[in-house]
Parts: C-alpha cells; structure tokens; sequence
C-alpha cells in the first residue's frame, strides 16, 4: 500500500495509525525515530546526515527541554531558513558545544544564530567552518559576543573565504574569545600579529604547517 506523506499525517487504515510518533511514520522517517533517542543524551551526533531546511524543525521541536550539552551537525545542507527553525530551540538548550561546520548558513543564517548566542549562557564552543559566511555574519556574531551574557570562548570560523582582513581584525578588540580559528581567510600580517596578541590561541593562514600535517595524517580541516 503507498502511503502519501499528507496521509502519513491525517489518517488511520485497519487500525493502524499513520502519523507523528507512530511505527510506520518512524519507518519512513529514521530521523525523527533517532531524535527520540536522542532525547535524553548529552550529546547529539547528527552529522553527514543530509539534513537540509526542511528536517530542521523535527530537530527543533526534539531539542526543546531536552539534555543536549554537544549538537554536532556538520556536513549537511542546513541554510538561513533551517538556521531561522532552529534558533529558537538552541536558546531553550543547556548546549556547551555547537558545531555547524560545512553547512550553507551564508550571512543570513549565521544572523539567526548569533541572536540567540546571548541567550544561551553556557555556551562556550562554536564551530562555522565552510558556511560561507562574509562580513554580515561575522559583524553579528561580534555584537553578540560583545554582549556580557555571551559566554563564548571559542569561535571556529576557518574557510569561510567571503570574510575579510578588517572585519576579523575586530575580534582582537572587541571580543573576549580564548581561541580564535581563522585559516584560510586572507589577513595581513599585521591583522595577524593583532590577533595573536589579544586572543591566546589563533589559527590563521600563517599557520600552514598545521594544514599540511593534517592532510598528511588523513585528518579534516575542521576540528
């Protein structure tokens, strides 16, 4: 029997439910039957999953009052609309760790993010690499982690090529971060010398030895 997604959320045949939560939808769905699982764990590994805007708000709706401490979804397709879903929930989560990376957040997306970042005081690691983030995005991200309920100390924001010099200079004065990763993103030297100075572990272009013994060991880019 086929049974349409419209119906998978109205009906009942012989006595079977076809609906949110029932075991013909988990069947068809093995996202949503993992966010169940999920529900009481600390940490949510949910990356190379596929996940685009519309999955986000099954992972939204999930997070709510859950114990997430760690929210892995790297290496999926989650864009400014997804990002927009899955803000609100993100606020409502006691998270230590988000990492994002190779995502399709763009400026917009990382707009949504960084509004609630105030909102989450025990959140201390961010990882945005390859979300090609430009200078919208990471003007947000630095008027939230300016903002004292900002509890961020690391910010991973490598590769995100639409970035430039001026705008990253400003995490040197104007942030608190401990740990800053901005390879492969064009600094001057003197931008990088900035950095190097205020913050007390930085990542940039100048630091290629790092890039390279990674690919030599098989490892990704982004930690």
């Amino acid at each position: 029997m086929a049974v349409s997604w419209y119906k998978l959320n109205n009906y009942k045949e012989n006595g079977v439910v076809f609906g949110f939560g029932s075991p013909v939808y988990d069947a068809i769905n093995p996202l949503l039957s993992d966010l169940k699982k999920l529900k009481t764990e600390r940490v949510w590994d949910l990356r190379q999953r596929f996940i685009g805007d519309q999955e986000t708000s099954q992972i939204a709706t999930a997070l709510q009052s859950s114990l997430a401490q760690t929210l892995l979804l790297s290496c999926n397709q989650i864009g400014a609309n997804g990002m927009k879903a899955l803000a609100p929930a993100l606020a409502s989560t006691p998270l230590h760790t988000v990492e994002m990376n190779d995502n399709k957040l763009g400026d917009h997306g990382t707009k949504f993010l960084a509004g609630v970042l105030p909102l989450i005081p025990t959140l201390t690691t961010l990882s945005l690499q390859y979300n090609d983030i430009g200078k919208l995005g990471v003007n947000a991200l630095l008027e939230a982690l300016q903002m004292e309920c900002c509890q961020l100390t690391q910010l991973h924001l490598s590769f995100n090529h639409c970035c430039d010099d001026a705008t990253i200079r400003r995490f040197a004065t104007e942030t608190r971060l401990k740990y800053l990763d901005v390879r492969g993103i064009e600094l001057t030297e003197e931008t990088d010398g900035l950095l190097r100075a205020a913050i007390p572990s930085v990542f940039t272009q100048y630091d290629k030895h790092i890039v390279r013994r990674q690919s030599q060991e098989g490892e990704d880019h982004y930690l």
